[in-house]
């Protein structure tokens, strides 16, 4: 059983069914992490814009490149 309750997209309300909705339509799924995340929409809205700018993206190819001994951007 679950802790932390998982919103189905189909009954979500107000903002976060906007969020899913939205997410739903750009990546064709919604994963469940922002299933659980819709318990607060804020939360997810700042899921959404960290995933969707590819800031997770940019910091962990930053982080392997200075690991590697190597300068990424300035």
């Amino acid at each position: 059983m679950a802790r932390i309750k998982i919103i189905d997209p189909a009954q979500a309300t107000g903002k976060s069914k906007e969020l899913l909705t939205a997410l739903q339509n750009n990546i064709k799924s919604v994963p469940n992490l922002a299933k659980a995340l819709a318990n607060s929409p804020a939360a997810l809205k700042a899921w959404v814009k960290f995933r969707c700018c590819g800031v997770f993206t940019k910091h962990v190819v930053k982080q392997l490149v200075h690991r590697a001994g190597r300068s990424y951007g300035r």
